[in-house]
């Protein structure tokens, strides 16, 4: 067993199962204790041998004072969780300590997600706007449980990749501010909360994109996205595409 990304400052202290250690041993469920819980013991006290993460410092460069406290998520395959408050200074500048490895952004459903791995030395200088880390004056969405790490990928034959953006607007639950990933190489990626979109493309001629896809299905059609992913609106079922989406252009128009 594994727990999800705990709190920056917490760590699991024990994992039991009746007389089991579920840190050591698998969970295998005993019928003659029906009732038994599984119980976790979380610490503050870092354990022998645990490296005690990193720091991770940079600014958001049009921040301005007043604003809300951004969550920082940690990406675990498709899954988001929040693991830390960051409070941004009056001048946009912030300082996380105790990072261990992983992906991972900074702020609510954002405009433009950008996602940025973490090793075993200090990450500095994150220079974000407020494009990356939410649109100013929208209201933060929760993303524990309701936001999904999209991957996608651009063909462009033997062509070189021109830079363009690709626009999600939400159809429902209700239309808001759209959410943008800004391409200029093959593979891309965005945080989206769970809703009904339409893709759109800017930056490119009209004749430039060939298709956007998931599997079978057109996302310049409104698609779903779910806790599991893309998924067709009527039916609800997770389109099963292993690059997550592709985006298909034209090779004449893909070197302008």
């Amino acid at each position: 067993m594994r727990i999800a990304p705990l709190r920056l400052g917490y760590y699991l202290k024990s994992m039991t199962y009746g007389d089991t250690d579920l840190i050591k041993a698998p969970l295998t469920l005993k019928t003659d204790r029906p009732d038994s819980d599984i119980r976790i013991v979380l610490t503050k006290t870092r354990p022998a041998g645990t490296p005690p993460g990193v720091k991770v410092s940079g600014k958001i460069t049009d921040w301005k004072a007043g604003r809300e406290v951004l969550p920082l998520i940690a990406v675990l395959t498709a899954d988001l969780f929040e693991v830390a408050d960051v409070s941004p200074k009056g001048d946009g500048s912030f300082e996380i300590d105790g990072v261990p490895p992983g992906q991972y952004a900074i702020g609510p459903s954002s405009a433009r997600s950008r996602l940025f791995d973490v090793g075993g030395t200090d990450v500095t200088n994150l220079a974000l706007t407020t494009n990356y880390v939410g649109t100013p004056g929208s209201s933060p969405v929760p993303l524990t449980g309701s936001g999904k790490y999209i991957t996608g990928v651009v063909e462009a034959g033997n062509s070189a990749i021109p830079q363009f953006e690709v626009i999600f607007t939400a159809v429902r639950p209700a239309p808001g501010s759209p959410h943008a990933v800004t391409v200029s190489g093959r593979d891309f990626s965005i945080i989206l909360p769970e809703g009904e979109y339409r893709v759109s493309i800017w930056g490119l001629p009209q004749d430039a994109v060939k298709s956007v896809t998931a599997g079978p299905m057109d996302l310049r059609e409104p698609f779903l996205i779910t806790h599991k992913g893309i998924a067709d609106r009527f039916s609800g079922t997770a389109i099963k595409s292993p690059g997550g989406f592709t985006i298909t252009l034209n090779a004449p128009s893909a070197g302008k």
